[in-house]
């Protein structure tokens, strides 16, 4: 995965909250060590998110 090779500087992603049973996974594949640092967060009217990370 392109991921575990550190060749993605940005990851954005836009969450929609609703409800699921059991929900879906984002990213199964990264490895435990793998550090995400959240930059940024925005939150909009329709009550949807989208973060940085």
């Amino acid at each position: 995965m392109i991921l575990n090779e550190k060749l993605i500087g940005e990851i954005q992603v836009f969450m929609m909250p609703i409800v699921l049973s059991d929900g879906i996974e984002l990213f199964e594949s990264i490895p435990n060590e793998a550090l995400l640092t959240r930059v940024e967060t925005k939150k909009y009217a329709t009550g949807g998110y989208r973060a940085k990370v």
